[in-house]
């Protein structure tokens, strides 16, 4: 009896590792990926594919403009110009809190290293018209670039040069700016004569593209345009224009997959290759859609060689226990044993 109850124990342990190199191990899924989008009271989730659509924030009085995510700290970031907020919550909408009161703000750029967030404003009761910068809980508030008198609209920052882009879209020409993050060497990168007004911004830094949504004024309607150039404001190029008339809002970049999305006030999300190219149209039923913000992220993969690997170890494993097995049931003949 003593020996079979050693039999079972050894047996159990053997299960037990292969179970743990199992569960140690992810299992192979397909690739994730989220977008995240604004409207009038809503802010809504949903796959890259427009599949699986969640609000994930809803109030009526108010009105979510640009968004902008800390993937890392899980977090997503918003302008209200309606309530005249900054706010923030998690990836799923919970815990909101504001962070900057008395701001119309159409732009906001996160600098999650350096816990620095920036955002610009209207002239109101708290703040001068401009870009700021703060801590990502919005303290400590700083005017970073003041208004010539033509509000800054959206921003974007290229974090590898320390470079922080804005669009001005009032007044002839209209205006692509970029400027050092501490606010000095303010120069014009792309100047909109007959190219409508510029109204988001999104950088490839490392294909040194420069990415916006535009908006024209035909016959009193707003037409949408989205365009390119270098990061320094050459080689403009226009991607994609419309038949009829249309106003877009927000762009965003997926570059992993090579892909272009932005919205357009007739209830759709528009993707397309990063050249302009395969343009798909989601309908999502869903009025007034302004800014958007992409979560590329993956999920983990299993690659088959490391699979094969996996089964090579528990079947060491397996081997290994059956010799000790053996040796335990043939007592001082184990080699022998062991052998035949």
């Amino acid at each position: 009896m003593l020996r079979r109850k050693r039999h079972q124990i050894d047996r159990r342990w053997i299960l037990a590792a292969c179970c743990l190199v199992m569960g140690l191990v992810p299992a192979p899924v397909a690739a994730q990926g989220k977008i995240y989008f604004s409207s009038i009271g809503l802010i809504d989730q949903m796959d890259l594919d427009g599949s699986n659509l969640v609000t994930i924030y809803s109030e009526a009085a108010a009105a979510p403009w640009a968004l902008a995510l800390d993937l890392d700290a899980s977090e997503l970031y918003w302008s209200d110009l309606a309530t005249l907020e900054i706010l923030r919550s998690t990836l799923l909408g919970q815990n909101v809190e504001v962070l900057v009161a008395g701001v119309r703000s159409w732009g906001i750029a996160l600098d999650p290293p350096n816990d620095l967030m920036y955002w610009n404003t209207d002239i109101s009761d708290v703040f001068v018209s401009g870009i700021y910068r703060s801590a990502m809980d919005g303290t400590n508030p700083e005017l970073v670039i003041p208004s010539d008198g033509r509000p800054a609209y959206a921003i974007a920052m290229d974090t590898v040069n320390r470079k922080l882009y804005w669009t001005i879209t009032t007044g002839t020409p209209r205006l692509i700016r970029r400027a050092n993050l501490d606010g000095s060497a303010v120069e014009t990168v792309v100047e909109f004569f007959d190219i409508p007004a510029p109204v988001a911004l999104a950088l490839d830094v490392a294909d040194d593209r420069l990415y916006w949504s535009a908006i024209d004024i035909v016959n009193g309607l707003s037409q949408p345009w989205v365009g390119r150039s270098r990061l320094d404001g050459s080689e403009v190029e226009v991607l994609y224009q419309p038949a009829s008339p249309i106003e877009a809002d927000g762009i965003a970049l997926d570059v992993p997959r090579g892909h272009i999305y932005w919205t357009s006030r007739d209830s759709t999300i528009q993707r397309a290759n990063l050249d302009g190219t395969d343009r798909v149209a989601m309908n999502l039923g869903i009025n007034g859609l302004r800014g958007i913000a992409i979560d590329t992220r993956t999920a983990v993969k299993v690659p088959a060689a490391s699979a094969w690997g996996i089964a090579v170890l528990m079947l060491a494993i397996v081997a290994a226990g059956t010799i000790v097995l053996r040796r335990q049931r043939c007592g001082k003949n184990a080699v022998s044993c062991v052998r035949a």
